[in-house]
């Protein structure tokens, strides 16, 4: 690219949704005066591509501005291959340079790396190219066309993004509180990101985000409750399972605590045949269509090493047998999971 040219082709790409939504928003206030932006912008679907309107846009005059913005949503990429018309791409290399397209493309790199048998940022990155033709060529056209790629910080990585996007929303975080919001957001830096936001207007500045606030404020708390009880439930500590399970029916509404109970005990039971068979649960949890975060698969598998799988399975069915007796007026669904934990931890 010669220098002082703009590129007339970006393509955002990654899995941190909250990261690709305000790096387009940003460029969206970079491109006139907001009286005129909305002038000056336009967005299409791949999915349902107008070829002849999205042609008319690239070539129109921007209005009171350097420069007019088309925002292309490529959609969610998994192991998919989205086409496009020759003519397409005859568009993109003969676009005006008042004129930039703005591609969005989610991606699921777990089902890219399965593309290529493979479980590196290498092995995802050729499996996109091979199933991204725009993504291709971007990179074949350095000159007019660039690419960014945002993906979701993983880890220790994003517990200091949470420290640092609280700082962002004018609050301090302290460790604890971020490893807990890690567990409870499964790394969604979007639903993390909307937590925050609510957790730094609740302190005001008084105090530091504390993990007592996460418990407190947050709909993410059930769940950890549930992985709690059952915890209680493996080590055979009725009393800690027992509180557990009555603080939440408590706080909670008792369906949607049954809810969870249910898909806990449906987790334990696939990670314990997985364990089995020889193999880890992370192998099955993390895909399709569990897509667990890998630290929240590995906690399951390590849970289920405390049940056998015929103990499981007879959770399971008691918790069928439970749903139906309580839809049918034969059973109070509060009193059957009290039941159910005093006797798992008895």
């Amino acid at each position: 690219m010669s220098d002082g040219a703009k590129p007339t082709v970006i393509l955002l790409f990654g899995d941190d949704e909250l990261a690709l939504e305000e790096r387009l928003a940003d460029f969206v206030a970079r491109l006139a005066e907001p009286a005129n932006a909305e002038f000056n912008l336009s967005r299409f679907y791949a999915a349902r591509l107008d070829l002849a309107a999205f042609e008319t846009q690239l070539l129109a005059s921007p209005f009171l501005a350097p420069r007019r913005m088309i925002v292309l949503d490529l959609g969610t990429l998994t192991s998919r291959r989205l086409d496009f018309p020759e003519h397409f791409f005859h568009l993109l290399e003969t676009m005006p340079a008042t004129s930039v397209v703005v591609a969005l493309e989610r991606l699921d790199y777990q089902a890219l790396q399965r593309r290529t048998r493979g479980s590196s940022a290498a092995d995802a990155a050729r499996a996109h190219a091979e199933a991204s033709p725009f993504y291709r060529w971007v990179r074949d056209h350095p000159g007019r066309a660039v690419a960014r790629e945002l993906r979701r910080p993983r880890g220790p990585a994003f517990e200091r993004w949470a420290i640092a996007r609280a700082q962002h929303h004018g609050a301090e975080m302290d460790g604890k509180a971020a490893a807990l919001l890690r567990e409870y957001s499964g790394e969604e830096t979007l639903l993390a990101d909307q937590e925050l936001r609510k957790l730094a207007a609740y302190v005001d500045g008084v105090r530091p985000i504390g993990a007592d606030d996460l418990v407190r404020l947050t709909p993410f708390r059930a769940e950890g409750d549930v992985f709690a009880m059952v915890d209680a439930v493996g080590g055979r500590d009725g009393a800690t399972a027992m509180r557990t399970m009555q603080n939440l029916l408590a706080e909670e509404d008792p369906r949607y605590v049954f809810t969870m109970v249910v898909r806990q005990f449906r987790l334990l039971l696939l990670a314990r045949e997985a364990l089995d068979r020889g193999l880890a649960p992370r192998q099955l949890l993390t895909e399709s269509p569990y897509r667990l975060p890998g630290f929240v698969a590995d906690k399951i598998g390590r849970q289920a090493l405390g049940f056998s799988l015929e103990q499981l399975t007879d959770v399971y069915r008691e918790l069928l047998a439970l749903d139906v007796a309580s839809k049918s007026g034969r059973a109070d669904i509060t009193l059957g999971l009290e039941t159910l934990v005093a006797a798992l931890a008895g």
